[in-house]
């Protein structure tokens, strides 16, 4: 079943007819939902006909509506390109809040409030008025851009105010704990709810960047140098 929302538990919604979406909506699935799919089948979620995601097992897909419009997704499970049980459908209806789209990073999409250009006039006026401009200058910390200091829930005429690790923990062994590390701001602070925090670790500054949760152990132990990154869906 697809479900709408997010909760610590799998919250199936049940909601018959059509729904409004929100800004992002946390869409789960699951191959367990077909009776009698086998350990290898897979979940095939699509929003008008477009695939979401082809995925085994269970988990959820962020979806973040691209335009105002009528959206229907579907869930199926397949095997051996044989749809086991029912096609799930679950219909939404999307009106997005006024402001301005920028793109961060290749295909990525963030759209801005015009509350929140209005809460910062002066990277506006910095921008002769260009909104577009404005969010893809550098904000005063000299680090980030304004429309990333959007996203993390920065001030961003602020030159102390930065994303950054404020709590790196050392376990008895003298090895850092990475389960422990701490950033600010946290990320129910961020205004991007579905972008996603990723330790990252490298054996120098100049060496090659891996995420902490898909090293090896021993890639782990040879790691000096840690930095946290954000990846937007």
């Amino acid at each position: 079943m697809l479900c709408s929302g997010e909760s610590n538990a799998v919250l199936v919604d049940l909601t018959l007819g059509t729904r409004t979406a929100t800004v992002t909506e946390r869409i789960f699935r699951s191959a367990a939902w077909a009776e009698g799919a086998a350990s290898d089948a897979v979940t095939v979620v699509e929003v008008n006909g477009v695939p979401l995601g082809v995925s085994e097992g269970s988990g959820f897909i962020d979806w973040m509506p691209p335009s105002n419009g009528v959206y229907v997704l579907t869930h199926r499970v397949m095997s051996h390109g044989i749809q086991i049980g029912d096609t799930l459908t679950a219909t939404f209806e999307v009106t997005l809040p006024p402001g301005i789209v920028v793109e961060v990073g290749v295909g990525k999409l963030v759209t801005v409030p015009q509350t929140w250009l209005d809460e910062h006039p002066a990277i506006v006026a910095a921008a002769a008025g260009d909104k577009v401009a404005a969010l893809n200058t550098p904000s005063a910390n000299g680090r980030l851009s304004n429309v990333e200091c959007y996203v993390l829930g920065l001030d961003p005429t602020s030159e102390t105010n930065d994303f950054k690790i404020v709590s790196f923990p050392i376990g008895a062994d003298g090895k850092p704990d990475l389960s422990a590390v701490v950033f600010a701001p946290p990320k129910d602070k961020w205004n991007v709810q579905s972008a996603t925090p990723v330790l990252k670790g490298a054996e120098s500054l100049n060496g090659d960047w891996k995420a902490v949760d898909e090293a090896r152990e021993e890639e782990k132990s040879k790691m000096r140098f840690f930095k946290v990154e954000v990846v937007l869906p």
